[in-house]
């Protein structure tokens, strides 16, 4: 088996590249009105040196202005063309308290960022990890990957040898979730180290809450669970792979067959359920508000799905997470995640599908966390019902933190009437890493979220911008 990535061996750099440059350009523009902003904006539409002031603009940042606007930009020409974009926007918006700014190429800005920033990190679910993942930030962040790698193997965390191979190989389910949750680690080393950002509260999307405690330094060897995982029985035969469990359940003989699928349908929880109990092998594993996943024995869920008259996309994942057959395996997921903690907890709460109330300092243990997961994993998961629970906890501005954006979308569409949430995606499959990351950045920049540039301006390219 061929590998295209050798992490271990990448990390030999001489210097990472830079994360704004004469092709990248980012400017923060900071003030206490929005003429102040706007003035400033368009002073710098004068420039003669777009990267000789980008640097004096990012070095000066002013953290405590209470409006920031921030431009990108490829070239000059298009970083006029965002400051125009602007002043119209300032002028279409004249005598509106709340509006906001943002545009294709990045550029953002808040006329009101929420008092209550509620800062929330969001771990996506198992099946958003990609071929390529986060391809090139090594070369941004070497002395990050550095560090990863002195203490675990990065290339078992990010399953380089499915996800970085010439080949196309379908991945376990033991594989999606160790890539899963390690990139969601990798990124929140990012997040926590780099950017120096302090979540409030954080929550996870299914698998996603292994991946919050995992990442949020909550586990004192959470690198333990890459082998442990990848060897796991719970993950290879007994709610994937040959799905002993499913098998227990249903009662079967050895020698038959069975023929497992789950399903993406735009039906309520309601609609589904009321069909539920003519079809004992059909199974409603989440429900997000208005679609939902079903999962069991293909034939009944396709039959559950005619009798609703809906259609459903099928997903080909092999998992019985959040079925009745998990819940025969919850002990043995208990003891799987009952991991050491660390002496000193971060001061975060945590928000799980299976508690009303957030795990915090005072309620954390390593068994506490290990129910908690289990629950989850064994009972059918009402994804919108943990959005509004994280909502009334005080979560305002959510941060997936992982491959993709499932939960942006999710959680978007969920929310999509309150003005006062907001929700950034780190990572886009169709997009540049580092573009994406500079994007969720940048928003997290106009939204007034405390959080240090130093990653920007601590290196600058040298090359010269293009007259």
């Amino acid at each position: 088996m061929s590998v295209n990535l050798d992490f271990k061996q990448l990390l030999d750099v001489q210097r990472s590249l830079p994360l704004v440059a004469a092709t990248r350009l980012f400017y923060i523009i900071t003030g206490t009105k929005v003429d102040d902003v706007l003035t400033q904006a368009k002073a710098l539409s004068t420039s003669t040196d777009f990267l000789g002031n980008m640097r004096a603009n990012l070095q000066g940042y002013q953290a405590q202005q209470p409006l920031a606007l921030v431009l990108q930009a490829s070239n000059p020409a298009q970083l006029l063309a965002e400051i125009k974009a602007f002043e119209q926007s300032v002028i279409a918006n004249q005598g509106k308290q709340d509006w906001r700014f943002t545009t294709p190429n990045g550029s953002c800005f808040y006329s009101k960022p929420p008092q209550n920033k509620g800062l929330t990190f969001v771990y996506p679910g198992v099946g958003t990890a990609y071929p390529k993942m986060f391809l090139g930030l090594h070369q941004y962040f070497p002395q990050r990957f550095t560090q990863l790698a002195q203490r675990l193997d990065i290339n078992a965390l990010l399953q380089t040898n499915i996800y970085y191979s010439n080949k196309t190989i379908k991945p376990s389910l033991s594989q999606q979730a160790i890539a899963g949750v390690g990139v969601s680690y990798l990124l929140s080393q990012l997040l926590l180290e780099d950017f120096k950002l302090k979540p409030e509260l954080a929550l996870g999307y299914s698998m996603g809450e292994t991946a919050m405690w995992a990442s949020l330094g909550v586990w004192k060897q959470p690198e333990t669970l890459i082998d442990a995982t990848a060897k796991s029985e719970i993950f290879q035969h007994q709610i994937s792979g040959s799905l002993t469990a499913v098998r227990k359940l249903w009662q079967l003989e050895s020698e038959q067959s069975i023929n497992w699928n789950s399903f993406y349908v735009a039906a309520t929880a309601d609609e589904i359920k009321q069909a539920l109990p003519k079809f004992p092998k059909a199974y409603l594993a989440i429900s997000h508000k208005d679609t939902c996943i079903i999962a069991g024995d293909e034939q009944a869920c396709r039959d559950l799905l005619k009798t609703i008259g809906k259609r459903g996309i099928a997903t080909n994942m092999v998992t019985a997470m959040h079925t009745p057959a998990s819940q025969l395996v919850e002990n043995d997921i208990q003891a799987f995640y009952q991991q050491p903690i660390v002496d000193k907890l971060p001061n975060i709460r945590f928000i799980s599908a299976s508690q009303s109330e957030p795990l915090n300092k005072q309620t954390i243990n390593a068994e506490s966390i290990a129910t908690s997961i289990a629950n989850t994993f064994t009972q059918p998961l009402d994804f919108a019902n943990v959005v509004d629970k994280s909502i009334s906890h005080g979560s305002r501005i959510f941060v997936e933190v992982g491959a993709d954006r499932q939960t942006t979308t999710l959680i978007n569409k969920q929310l999509q009437d309150k003005q006062d949430c907001h929700i950034i995606a780190l990572n886009s499959k169709g997009q540049d890493t580092i573009t994406s990351l500079l994007n969720g950045i940048a928003k997290l920049i106009s939204l007034r979220v405390p959080l240090s540039i130093d990653a920007l301006t601590a290196r600058f390219t040298q090359v010269k911008e293009s007259r």
